[in-house]
């Protein structure tokens, strides 16, 4: 059943609309009058005869015809039974902007479930309960039961809005009519007890008047499904989302650096990543790229061109760009000449352009249209200060002209009070955005680069997940460590595991006593590494349960005597299963790669900077899984530390498509091993060539 009679209904019914100024069902009903809903709306209330001059029903099943949509504001314990009646009337879309639902407690709860359970016995679709609701201007569809004195109206534009929360939605609507964005449709969706924002999102793919898609989200719940919607949503459109309640608890019990650092935010992150959603990090963001979006082309790549009237907002507006990963080319030489012998000596020619206080709108146009038509550059950022008198609202004409003749994004910054404002409405009026800062204008520029970016890339279909060959004996693994009634593994059981599933990993014996863990060094190749092997010890080395570069017996004896004193001392009730001996692993850099399964999401995979600096540092990127090869790339290429990788002071770069091909292996082991919740590599050895060395690896059970 599709969404549209939420956006388009033929006929509403109101439930629990009154003359009250006060009652919300009687604000609706006076709202979808004022905003120019013109076909039947039906008050219902069996407490009045007529609302705003108009008959009123007893009864949904009174109605004298069946309307499409109806909106329920009544108690939270009288909609079941108001609900039931829909069901029996034939309606098959409802809005319940009644609160009192699960965010209230037990009791709401369970008449949330009853809600639920009626919907789906009937074939319904609900939005909320305990929401908004819907805003479409182009249909006059208006549930809000905001006052329009306190919030405006937006008119109607491209921008459809998607938000979890209510207060959210009606101040951002508020803003939008204040700032002149249009809106296509909006939606708060409350306790999505049926149509999420999963649900919206595909509807809004497909719907001809929205051309972005802007979400506020503080969880998703199906991940998977939420993928595949922005996904197919994101190729068609741009599709924004600023995710709150970041800082929630980590998604795995710290056994392993990866559970520690993996939240749900992080998880969310990576989701927005596989999906082409551009995330923003706070409401200016979220409003400046929806305005920007609506207004302006992606930027074709991230080569900026910077034309100013004030010097240092230029310097500021360079340092932000950089930040932010964009460049700033120097100009074509021949166009450099001829600006130098068109323009006085104390104009700045080069990028930024400083046309100085000097300037006048006609300078503005013969510099940027040139550049931007000159291939050199993908988009402009034009600081026009109001302050220097010759630069006017007639500026409008000149931007957008320079953006037709260039066919690039210009994004306008003017910083000021009550003129710079006056001469932003004209500006505006032309479909220019304009931001008050160097920073937001670098900003929305950033935002459009990687929509640009989304736009280039190829589509990529889920990658598939090639079987592994020794995948029976590693269930035979994960079996033994059940029937020992562990969820963790012992480091031998998961260097058996991950070797047997192709991963690199050193040679190594189990000892029990010091006598044997000298006959199994012997039986190696020196040099070796003793590790003390518990289920109540994850991180060894805190304990002292770990000791590397062993080169002879004698080197091997007096390392296994201090190293069970240590840990006698430091971790005294753990439970001792023997000791690892182990060839040391060639030198190489180390890494972290590692993964956990969210429950909403599915496999996430960690890749960082390996050793302690993993969790202190938190130099990592995420992704779903299974993933790409250029996916694992892109992480390899988006940390920090990436400079590293590719050698330094006379190091050799490590084979980055080796390493990319363990992220991808880790990630399949993942998907196709569900009852791994957790796995890392710790430090994970790469080389100049060749597949890295797993050194160190935890493997923890659901």
């Amino acid at each position: 059943m599709t969404l549209d009679a939420f956006f388009n209904p033929s006929s509403i019914a109101v439930v629990g609309a009154s003359d009250d100024p006060d009652n919300l069902a009687g604000i609706i009903f006076q709202g979808l009058k004022a905003g120019g809903f013109e076909k039947p709306v039906y008050p219902v209330n069996p407490r009045h005869a007529t609302v705003g001059g108009v008959p009123c029903y007893p009864s949904v099943l009174d109605l004298p015809a069946k309307p499409e949509l109806s909106v329920i504001a009544t108690p939270a314990p009288t909609v079941p039974a108001v609900l039931r009646e829909h069901a029996a009337a034939g309606i098959r879309h409802a809005i319940i902007v009644s609160a009192g639902f699960s965010e209230s407690g037990e009791e709401g709860a369970r008449l949330e479930e009853d809600v639920r359970a009626i919907a789906r016995e009937n074939w319904m679709r609900v939005i909320g309960p305990n929401c908004l609701g819907v805003f479409s201007p182009s249909t006059g569809i208006d549930t809000l039961f905001v006052p329009r004195d306190r919030i405006q109206r937006a008119g109607r534009g491209s921008v459809s809005v998607v938000s979890q929360s209510g207060a959210f939605m009606s101040c951002l609507i508020d803003l939008a009519a204040y700032e002149g964005i249009g809106i296509a449709r909006a939606v708060n969706f409350g306790n999505r007890v049926d149509v999420s924002e999963i649900d919206l999102i595909d509807h809004l793919a497909d719907d001809p008047e929205t051309g972005v898609i802007a979400l506020y989200l503080e969880s998703v719940e199906e991940g998977g499904r939420f993928v595949e919607a922005a996904s197919r949503a994101s190729r068609k459109k741009p599709v924004i989302a600023f995710k709150a309640g970041k800082r929630g608890a980590a998604v795995a019990a710290a056994r392993s650096h990866t559970g520690a650092i993996v939240g749900r935010y992080e998880t969310c992150r990576a989701a927005f990543r596989k999906a082409g959603v551009i995330e923003v990090g706070t409401f200016d963001e979220f409003v400046d790229a929806a305005k920007a979006f609506a207004w302006s082309e992606p930027a074709g790549g991230r080569r900026v061109l910077v034309v100013t009237n004030g010097g240092g907002f230029g310097v500021a507006a360079a340092d932000a760009l950089l930040d932010r990963g964009l460049t700033l080319p120097p100009l074509p030489e021949e166009q450099e000449k001829r600006f130098k012998a068109a323009f006085p000596p104390f104009y700045t020619v080069a990028n930024p352009f400083d046309l100085t206080g000097s300037t006048c709108d006609e300078d503005y146009g013969r510099v940027i249209g040139p550049l931007l038509s000159s291939g050199a550059y993908d988009a402009a950022l034009v600081i026009a200060l109001t302050g220097v008198k010759r630069v006017t609202e007639k500026m409008a004409d000149v931007l957008a002209l320079a953006r037709a003749e260039g066919g690039k994004p210009v994004v306008a910054v003017s910083v000021g009070g009550a003129f710079t404002q006056y001469a932003k409405r004209f500006w505006e009026s032309r479909r220019v955005p304009v931001y008050p800062s160097p920073e937001r204008g670098a900003q929305v520029l950033a935002a459009l680069a990687a929509r640009g970016g989304i736009v280039a890339r190829p589509a990529r279909p889920l990658p598939s997940v090639s079987p592994f060959d020794g995948e029976e004996e590693a269930r035979a693994v994960v079996r033994d460590v059940r029937e020992a009634g562990r969820s963790a593994m012992l480091e031998d059981e998961a260097k058996d595991f991950v070797h047997v599933l192709g991963f690199s990993a050193p040679d190594h014996f189990v000892a029990g006593d010091v006598d044997e863990a000298v006959r199994a060094a012997n039986t190696l190749a020196y040099p070796v590494a003793l590790k003390v092997l518990s289920p109540d010890i994850p991180h060894k080395t805190d304990v002292g349960g770990v000791r590397t570069g062993l080169r002879t017996s004698e080197d091997v004896r007096r390392a296994y005597d201090e190293m069970m004193d240590a840990v006698a001392r430091q971790a005294p009730d753990a439970r001792i299963h023997g000791v690892l001996v182990e060839q040391m692993a060639d030198p190489g850099l180390e890494l972290i790669v590692g993964g956990i399964r969210d429950p909403q999401f599915g496999p996430v995979v960690m890749f960082g900077m390996g050793g302690v600096f993993a969790e202190v540092l938190r130099d990592v990127a995420f992704r779903l899984a299974p993933l790409a090869k250029e996916e694992a790339l892109e992480m390899i290429r988006e940390i920090r530390g990436a400079e590293l990788l590719k050698g330094f002071r006379g190091s050799p770069p490590i084979d980055a498509d080796a390493v990319a091909g363990t992220i991808c292996r880790l990630g399949g082991l993942l998907t196709v091993f569900e009852d791994v919740a957790e796995v890392e590599f710790n430090p994970l050895l790469a080389y100049p060539e060749g597949p890295p060395t797993v050194a160190d690896v935890r493997v923890a059970l659901k």
